[in-house]
């Protein structure tokens, strides 16, 4: 039940600040998908088919003065990225105009990065997925912002969470498995030395990454990433980490950390199998 209401507030709260991100007729279509899809959407237990409802033009959302343009095979996640500010949920982590170099990890179809190439003068997307590869250049020229983005394809993290299990990540690719490349070389093959914001969304790679990598963050601003706890995936347990080791890895290396839940909320200790860790480099 408490998760069923959780969920409820979260559409709310989506809901009502989709209103002020978007036009009216965006907004009052997406309401409209809702309505006429409540049976399949208590059937799965998500907005998914409102969303799939609204295939077919793209979508322009106004978020700190910058204007994005999502297609709507994409609404879902502007709900999220847009509507939640799940990213710059606290008001350091807010983007803003003369940001430098931006690095999102785990960028799918390059939502975020469009957003961040508004404000910054160069962002680094990194996806392991093909299609997506191709999706972020085609989100890129509908928001005229190609010119600052670098898609790069590769695992980040690979030796925790979802692709670390051999036969998830032949499975998910198809065989065509992306190398793997490590934090530091990425920012080294595409000659940046200080970042402003790195945003991160690699489904448990952010263990291996931290444990691993966090001195190659020292000049690193802000980090702020969805970590996970064990999830499922085809059927098979996804073992990730302790999201509170994390915090004192970032602790230990120089960083103030916040732990926020999925309803938005700071707290002290994440519990369910997701919730965001946002880092700033005290040194900055």
């Amino acid at each position: 039940m408490l998760v069923y209401l959780g969920k409820i507030r979260r559409l709310i709260g989506e809901l009502y600040a989709l209103f002020f991100i978007t036009d009216f007729k965006t907004f009052a279509r997406y309401v409209w998908a809702i309505v006429i899809g409540i049976p399949a959407i208590i059937r799965v237990g998500d907005l998914g088919p409102a969303s799939q409802k609204m295939i077919g033009r793209n979508y322009a959302f106004t978020i700190s003065g910058k204007q994005a343009v999502l297609r709507g095979e994409d609404f879902g996640r502007a709900t999220e990225l847009y509507a939640r500010g799940v990213y710059n949920a606290l008001p350091e982590f807010r983007l803003h105009d003369g940001m430098g170099v931006i690095v999102d990890l785990g960028a799918n179809v390059g939502d975020f990065t469009v957003l961040a190439a508004k404000f910054a003068k160069k962002v680094i997307a990194v996806e392991a997925d093909k299609a997506l590869i191709e999706t972020i250049r085609e989100n890129a020229r509908l928001n005229g912002v190609e010119d600052k983005i670098i898609p790069v394809r590769a695992i980040i993290g690979a030796r925790s969470g979802m692709f670390a299990d051999p036969k998830i990540k032949e499975r998910f690719f198809h065989g065509d498995v992306p190398p793997s490349i490590l934090f530091r070389e990425l920012l080294e093959k595409n000659g940046v030395r200080d970042v402003d914001f790195v945003k991160i969304d690699i489904e448990g790679s952010e263990f291996d990454l931290f444990k691993h990598e966090i001195d190659s963050f020292a000049n690193v601003k802000l980090i702020s990433m969805e970590a996970h706890t064990p999830f499922m995936v085809h059927g098979n347990e996804v073992s990730c980490g302790d999201i509170q080791e994390l915090k004192s890895i970032f602790e230990h290396a120089g960083f103030k950390v916040w732990l926020v839940d999925v309803n938005g909320r700071v707290v002290k200790e994440i519990k369910g199998q997701a919730g965001y860790l946002f880092a700033k480099n005290l040194k900055f």
